[in-house]
């Protein structure tokens, strides 16, 4: 059986994607928060990051499409602002008081500059799963395009995977052999396919992300990010 029939197997027993909504607050416990920083907006310039009243090492000039590091922070409120690179007044985003646990995270700039309603700039919190599984990689996907309807992620030509999943969430892990995959995004409950990509070759022992970005409706801006979570 090869990597792609035993996708399909995983998805027919019931070991498919589940799908979770993106965590704004948590409850604060003591210990450390592992947390990145991802830049998913893509009318928005680059970006200084901001954590308690001081800009951090390292996340200046964050640009479209960057995803940072984990940073080890005090678990507890923290308040996050992001500037237009250079400035330091009137933050495009503004988050006092955000709880996080002793746990991973990634926040993530979402939305349009200047969009309403769903579309707004806006700060995702997602909680990252960075244990890894002995001969198998561990895959999920995020969605953060804003205009686009919720979909499906399936084979090329397929089964689908991940059904209906909507702006903005994110899908549980999916553990699957190392290897390179054929995928495509449809709109929900459609067969016709409005992005193909392949995975990168996944690597059993790592952890994955794959963002889909981008708005749809741009000419040539929609597609997916994979990173790399955890070696």
């Amino acid at each position: 059986m090869n990597n792609l029939s035993k996708a399909i197997a995983l998805l027919t027993v019931g070991l498919g994607f589940a799908a979770c909504t993106p965590m704004a607050t948590s409850s604060a416990q003591t210990g450390t928060a592992l947390v990145r920083v991802a830049h998913l907006s893509p009318n928005t310039p680059a970006v200084d990051i901001w954590l308690d009243g001081k800009v951090v090492d390292g996340l200046k000039g964050v640009t479209f499409k960057a995803v940072s590091g984990y940073l080890s922070i005090p678990a507890g409120k923290h308040d996050v602002a992001v500037y237009v690179a250079g400035t330091t007044s009137n933050p495009a985003i503004d988050v006092k008081g955000l709880a996080l646990d002793a746990k991973a995270y990634t926040v993530a700039a979402i939305g349009v500059l200047g969009g309403t309603g769903a579309q707004a700039l806006k700060p995702a919190v997602f909680v990252d799963d960075l244990t890894s599984k002995s001969g198998k990689a561990r895959v999920r996907v995020v969605h953060t395009s804003p205009d686009a309807p919720a979909v499906d992620v399936a084979v090329q030509g397929g089964a689908v995977i991940v059904p209906n999943l909507s702006y903005p969430s994110a899908t549980g892990y999916l553990e699957l052999d190392a290897g390179a995959y054929p995928l495509e995004i449809r709109a929900a409950g459609m067969t016709a396919a409005v992005f193909k990509f392949n995975t990168p070759a996944l690597e059993a022992g790592r952890v994955y992300t794959v963002f889909a970005i981008g708005r749809l409706g741009t000419a040539g801006e929609f597609g997916v990010l994979p990173v790399v979570d955890a070696k």
